[in-house]
């Protein structure tokens, strides 16, 4: 099963002031928190437990307009993807469980 959601991170958000001042990128954990909350939103049963891998590959800016991509075609794992039309920012995997096992 795929699904797709589109995100933006504000200028405001709390955490671009001090990362970097003069030339603001997003921070990891801030793309992350955004991917699980899509998992979350999309698969409500299931539980992240874990993730298995990550790689940045390009910035993201605030205000710029990224799709998360997710797949949970592999048992017990949800692959995903952060992309701005065709160029990748990460990809990685999350360990997943049914909450309802």
């Amino acid at each position: 099963m795929n699904h797709t959601v589109e995100c933006c991170i504000p200028l405001s958000h709390p955490s671009i002031a001090g990362h970097f001042p003069g030339n603001p990128i997003v921070p990891a954990v801030v793309i992350l928190n955004e991917v699980i909350a899509a998992c979350n939103e999309w698969q409500p049963d299931l539980s992240i437990s874990g993730l298995s891998s990550a790689k940045f590959v390009s910035p993201l800016r605030p205000e710029e307009v990224f799709s998360i991509y997710l797949d949970t075609t592999a048992k017990n794992s949800m692959k995903f993807e952060c992309r701005i039309e065709d160029k990748i920012l990460v990809s990685g995997k999350l360990q997943i469980t049914n909450s309802e096992s």
